[in-house]
C-alpha cells in the first residue's frame, strides 16, 4: 500500500474509533505509528510534548508532526484529513439528529459504558508518557530512573493544580487554598521555564 494512502487510512481509523478527545487517541496513535515502524516511542513522546506546547488541537498537532516526519507536506495533509473526516461527518450527523439520538435509551446506555473506557484510555496514555519521562535509556542502553524529571513533574503539578474545595463547608482549607492560588503559574510560563531548566540540567549538568 502506498505510504500516503496508508497514512490517510490509518488516521481515518484512529479518528473513527476514538471517543474522548486527543488524549484518548494517544494509545491508538502509539499502536499504529510505532507498530508500523514510522516513528520510535521516544519520538512520539517528543511529539506529544511539542503538541501540548503549540497552538491548535492536540490530536491534530500530533498527526501533523507524524505526517511531516513520515511523508513530508503531503503526509501532513493525509494524516490530518484522515483524522478529521470521521469527526466532521459524525458531528454533522449528530447535529442533524441530535434531539432524537441523545434522548434514545440505547444511545444513553452506550455512552454509559463508553465513559469508563475513555477514562481508561486517557489513564493508559498518562501512564505511558509518565514512564517514558522517568525511565531514560543511557548510551549503554541501560534504563535509569529520572528522579529529577519526576520531582519536576510534581512541582509543575503543584503549581498548576487548583483543587475544587467548598471553602464554606471546609473553612480549615481556606488558608492552604489561598497560598496555592497565589503561587500558581500560567502553563505557558511553566513550559518556558521547563525548557530552560532542561537545557541547563540535561545539556550542561546531568
Amino acid at each position: 500500500m502506498p505510504l500516503h494512502l496508508d497514512l490517510f487510512l490509518s488516521f481515518l481509523k484512529i479518528g473513527l474509533f476514538t471517543i474522548g478527545g486527543g488524549y484518548a487517541m494517544i494509545p491508538l496513535i502509539s499502536d499504529t505509528a510505532i507498530g508500523k515502524g514510522w516513528i520510535t516511542e521516544e519520538l512520539l513522546i517528543d511529539f506529544i510534548a511539542i503538541a501540548e506546547s503549540t497552538p491548535g488541537p492536540f490530536a491534530v498537532n500530533v498527526a501533523t508532526f507524524i505526517g511531516l516526519d513520515v511523508g513530508g507536506a503531503l503526509g501532513v495533509f493525509c494524516a490530518v484529513m484522515g483524522l478529521l473526516v470521521p469527526s466532521l461527518v459524525i458531528m454533522l450527523v449528530i447535529f442533524y439528529l441530535s434531539k432524537k439520538m441523545l434522548s434514545n435509551k440505547h444511545v444513553q446506555d452506550a455512552f454509559t459504558m463508553i465513559r469508563p473506557t475513555v477514562t481508561a484510555l486517557i489513564l493508559a496514555a498518562f501512564a505511558s508518557v509518565l514512564y517514558a519521562t522517568v525511565a531514560i535509556e543511557n548510551e549503554s542502553n541501560e534504563t535509569t530512573f529520572n528522579w529529577f524529571g519526576l520531582v519536576w513533574f510534581a512541582v509543575c503539578f503543584f503549581l498548576t493544580y487548583k483543587p475544587k474545595v467548598n471553602v464554606e463547608k471546609y473553612p480549615k482549607f481556606a488558608p492552604t487554598l489561598s497560598v496555592m492560588n497565589k503561587i500558581t503559574l500560567h502553563p505557558i510560563l511553566l513550559i518556558i521555564l521547563s525548557a530552560g531548566i532542561g537545557i541547563v540540567f540535561y545539556g550542561f549538568v546531568l
